[in-house]
């Protein structure tokens, strides 16, 4: 998880968000949100960015195309895998020399058995050594026929061969695409249309906004780690013309490691809400969070 601001520092500058002390309540003050889920999304293929279909505030869905790398060139290696596997089929479908190698030892074999016949009528009637050569024909078109056999098994394998080279091919043209990995808001755009990128390059950022995190500092004098897993809370949010927002969630975390001045991390997932298009909790923003202790952890 990226560290929007570090939470320590927040506590110093973050202007604080009043949190109602209230019987079975535990309010803290100065809290930080940050995303569970965000991803810088890299270019997977080097080349010249063709276009960038998104700015920084649109809202995306999983899978949605970011940016497109000329895939000129890939788009040509597929269109030739296309072609080969369509050979591989037509190879491994074609039988005609298996059909061929079957009549021709057919024939070989009447001719050598005719010869033998005729020597049994009236011995002598084919001289030894042309039986000799047409049983050596009729044994050489039989092995045709395995020949020709094994000729369409390897177009068979050579289809799976091609069917791999292809799905290869599918996968370099996809990887010229840049998609979201998951479905939020684009924070911000790194490269633009016309500039080269490397694998690696980082193009887009894309943070999940519809559940954040809200972490804040609680004292171990007045509660313990342990007290506060899946306990109740609510988050509250001072917006335009000082309007305070709340948002329910739960605790997910207490860290058991206290720090200076006996505090120690507590980390709440809370659900956010559009107001129109836009999301009313945002990372970085400071909040105040209002613990319920009354109510059973779950």
């Amino acid at each position: 998880m990226r560290t929007y601001l570090p939470v320590i520092v927040a506590l110093l500058l973050a202007p604080a968000v009043p949190a109602k002390a209230q019987p079975g309540t535990i309010p803290l003050q100065h809290c930080q949100v940050s995303p569970i889920q965000e991803a810088d999304v890299p270019a997977q293929q080097a080349g010249v960015l063709r276009t960038v279909d998104v700015k920084a505030g649109a809202s995306v869905n999983e899978g949605d195309l970011l940016a497109q790398i000329d895939d000129n060139h890939a788009m040509s290696q597929l269109a030739v895998m296309k072609n080969k596997l369509a050979v591989a089929n037509e190879q491994a479908e074609n039988d005609i020399n298996v059909r061929y190698s079957e009549a021709a030892y057919l024939v070989a074999k009447a001719e050598y058995e005719s010869a033998l016949e005729a020597n049994r009528n009236v011995p002598g009637t084919v001289p030894h050594m042309q039986v000799q050569e047409l049983k050596l024909a009729a044994h050489r078109n039989w092995l045709g026929i395995e020949q020709a056999q094994t000729d369409q098994q390897i177009a068979v394998l050579q289809v799976g061969v091609s069917q791999a080279e292809l799905g290869a091919a599918e996968e370099n043209v996809a990887r010229h695409k840049i998609k979201a990995p998951l479905t939020g808001e684009v924070m911000k755009v790194y490269s633009h249309k016309g500039e080269w990128v490397q694998p690696g390059d980082v193009v887009a950022r894309v943070v999940w906004l519809q559940r954040l995190y809200v972490e804040g500092f609680a004292s171990i004098a007045q509660v313990a780690p342990s007290q506060l897993k899946n306990r109740t809370v609510e988050v509250v949010a001072t917006l335009d013309n000082n309007r305070q927002v709340p948002f329910r969630g739960k605790i997910v975390f207490a860290k058991s490691l206290i720090e200076g001045g006996g505090k120690y991390l507590v980390r709440a997932e809370v659900d956010n809400r559009l107001e129109g298009d836009q999301w009313l909790l945002l990372p970085g923003m400071p909040v105040g969070m209002t613990i319920y202790m009354q109510q059973p952890a779950r």
